[in-house]
């Protein structure tokens, strides 16, 4: 039998059940089958429709463009999660059309509650669209580049280094950051260092403060900029990282 099958509203029009934006807190969900289903993207999609707002079945299906019968199972799923309640019941001739709300306005799921491996890979998925483009533009400003290459040398302390570099006015190497008449590349200028732990905080304090002058910049004109800014602890690269203090 379903619990739903038929009944919309139009998308600006007022449904039944709506509460006050502010009726509702967030909540903390850190262990269990609701964790992880929230900290999965895929699954968590099926919540979408009832977060904050009041919806059916039939609306949250055409809303998700999945078949009746699929988003009922996900329902009665989330419903025993505890995450979606029924908040009210619209009449009709026959039965009443059940309407579902998440059972808080928003949903935290501590890092913690996700494993390692698990919340690696997701990073590396979701930042996998950005990195593809990252280095396709990369790739076609670096070779728009005539002193622009690979340069392989020993350096001061006797270790062979392969990085990118220019080629200078007297033919020496510069590092990339003298940025010329070329295309604006900035993507190729990383390292991995050792920094005191005090001084990677007041870093990523600047990066953040130059991230937000970037966005204040943006415009409705001009070309497309990918930016991307890393700064974390690596402990695994740490014991093979040699001192160069």
């Amino acid at each position: 039998m379903k619990d739903d099958d038929s009944g919309s509203f139009g998308p600006d029009e007022p449904r039944a059940g709506d509460a006050a934006p502010d009726a509702r807190a967030w909540k903390l969900v850190d262990e269990g089958a609701a964790a992880e289903l929230l900290a999965d993207a895929e699954r968590s999609r099926w919540l979408e429709p009832f977060l904050a707002r009041t919806r059916s079945a039939s609306e949250a299906a055409d809303e998700l463009g999945v078949e009746l019968d699929a988003m009922l199972y996900r329902l009665r799923v989330l419903r025993k999660l505890g995450l979606v309640e029924i908040v009210a019941q619209t009449p009709r001739a026959g039965r009443p059309i059940k309407r579902y709300r998440s059972t808080a306005d928003a949903f935290f799921v501590p890092y913690y509650a996700t494993p390692y491996v698990e919340l690696r890979d997701r990073l590396l998925d979701e930042g996998r669209e950005h990195r593809v483009g990252a280095a396709g533009g990369l790739a076609r400003a670096m070779r728009d580049q005539d002193d622009l290459g690979r340069r392989i040398l020993r350096d001061s302390e006797g270790r062979i280094e392969r990085s990118t570099g220019r080629i200078g006015d007297e033919g020496i190497f510069v590092e990339p950051s003298a940025v010329g008449a070329g295309p604006v590349l900035g993507d190729v200028i990383w390292d991995t260092v050792r920094l005191d732990d005090d001084d990677a905080r007041a870093m990523l304090a600047e990066m953040l403060d130059l991230f937000a002058r970037i966005l204040a910049m943006r415009s409705t004109r001009g070309s497309v900029y990918r930016i991307g800014f890393t700064l974390v602890r690596d402990d695994e690269a740490s014991p093979r990282l040699p001192d160069r203090s």
